[in-house]
């Protein structure tokens, strides 16, 4: 039996449609027409095997399937040309969480520095390394054919994603998730691999051209040479660097005071950048209002597509409440435009090239 993914997705464009020419080069022009800035993850399914390939903003950057509880990773031409040749070949198309995407890229494309059984004395020990390690760090944990990631930045914990939901530990913290979910189960049918400071390869360099999509996708890759291509980071990709201070609100102490939450959020609700030229950066909910924008505002960013007072994130009554504020470019949450909206955890908001996750703990 092999390995099984199971795809928290943002949205769901279509599930097991019969594949077709037609059909991925539509979806494609469709995409850079819109010109949304996302993760999407397409699913080849055939009778043989599932094979993967995860696109941002309308360019493929990375595919692979799963033989033998094992990522392979391959070119892209084979990706389309499997999905033509095999018979009884289906097509599924997400948008995806950024991180998640980088956790399926990963296994395909990187050597782990540990693979093996999981061994009960020694959990301890790797988490507190890898929550003591400045780099990116992240536990690919295998369970019979389930999947399970987790994924550290900076020595915090940015995110977990469980096969089975339900099984996912009550812990806020990623590192306690583990060892709680670890410890409850039989680890002699665990096994996990361990990835230090992963690098990410495009598929393609250069990008594709409008002649390219005008041509067809699935043509163009077809006609593409089995090449290498050098690694380099992704816009989806953290960086390296610590991440940046938080900039101190502008607005002066005795207004701050003033706006203090009256009605607690369940839980603490943060705002991490995910995505752009400050990624790591995490704002918390500690007042009634957090204003976002390039000047003036409580999240100060410097991405030139952003307006000045572009949006403001507010707790209300309904819940924790987006509303743009007339911006230049506008405000999407997961990929659709809004003006205003009640936000939820999880919610990936674009604001020119930048991303912000909403996250509760």
């Amino acid at each position: 039996m092999n390995l099984e993914i199971n795809i928290p997705s943002i949205k769901t464009f279509f599930e097991k449609k019969k594949f077709s020419i037609s059909l991925v080069n539509s979806m494609f022009k469709k995409i850079h027409e819109k010109k949304e800035e996302r993760i999407d993850l397409m699913v080849g399914e055939t009778q043989s095997k599932n094979i993967y390939l995860v696109i941002q903003e309308g360019e493929p950057i990375g595919q692979f399937y799963i033989e033998n509880k094992s990522f392979k990773s391959i070119t892209g031409r084979d990706y389309f040309n499997l999905l033509q040749t095999l018979p009884n070949s289906f097509l599924s198309y997400y948008t995806i969480d950024p991180v998640f995407a980088k956790c399926l890229l990963i296994p395909s494309q990187n050597k782990p520095v540990y693979k093996g059984a999981v061994i009960e004395k020694d959990l301890k020990k790797k988490i507190e390394t890898i929550q003591n390690d400045q780099g990116e760090n992240m536990i690919f944990l295998k369970e019979n054919n389930e999947v399970n990631f987790f994924y550290f930045k900076y020595g915090r914990g940015v995110e977990s994603y469980f096969h089975q939901k339900h099984r996912k530990p009550s812990e806020s913290a990623v590192g306690d998730q583990f060892l709680v979910y670890v410890l409850g189960r039989d680890v002699s049918l665990l096994t996990m691999e361990v990835y230090h400071n992963p690098k990410i390869a495009p598929l393609l360099n250069p990008s594709l051209t409008k002649e390219a999509i005008a041509e067809g996708v699935v043509e163009f890759f077809q006609k593409q040479k089995h090449e290498p291509t050098p690694a380099h980071a992704l816009d989806f990709e953290p960086d390296h660097a610590a991440p940046s201070a938080v900039p101190p609100p502008s607005s002066p102490p005795e207004k701050e005071e003033a706006g203090a939450i009256t009605q607690p959020p369940k839980g603490k609700w943060y705002f991490e950048l995910v995505g752009g030229e400050q990624m790591g950066r995490r704002t918390g909910l500690k007042k009634n209002q957090l204003t976002i924008g390039r000047m003036k505002t409580d999240i100060m960013l410097s991405d030139a597509k952003i307006s000045r007072q572009h949006a403001v994130i507010e707790w209300t009554e309904q819940g924790c409440r987006f509303t743009d504020l007339g911006s230049t470019n506008g405000s999407f949450i997961n990929g659709q435009p809004v003006k205003t909206q009640i936000l939820k955890p999880g919610d990936i908001i674009r604001l020119g090239g930048t991303l912000i996750k909403v996250i509760v703990e």
